[in-house]
């Protein structure tokens, strides 16, 4: 299965000599990301679903035990 539609539909339609913000904010603008972008960006949202899936398969799994890497540049992911 799929656990992030924003990351898919980036993938997919991202091309080369295409800007990445200009994917996400078609993206966003389409309805596919969640609010904030950076939640599917940086791996946030995959990292819950995961979490979610695992306990409903019974492990004892934390949100901290789901290792990600964002996508989000590092200046970027605090920014309010």
């Amino acid at each position: 299965g799929i656990f992030s539609g924003t990351l898919s539909y980036i993938f997919n339609v991202w091309k080369p000599g295409v800007k990445f913000s200009t994917i996400v904010a078609d993206a966003k603008e389409k309805g596919f990301t969640e609010p904030d972008p950076r939640d599917d960006l940086s791996g946030t949202d995959v990292q819950r679903k995961v979490t979610i899936l695992s306990r409903e398969c019974g492990l004892k799994v934390e949100l901290d035990d789901v290792t990600v890497k964002s996508l989000v540049p590092e200046k970027l992911q605090n920014w309010e």
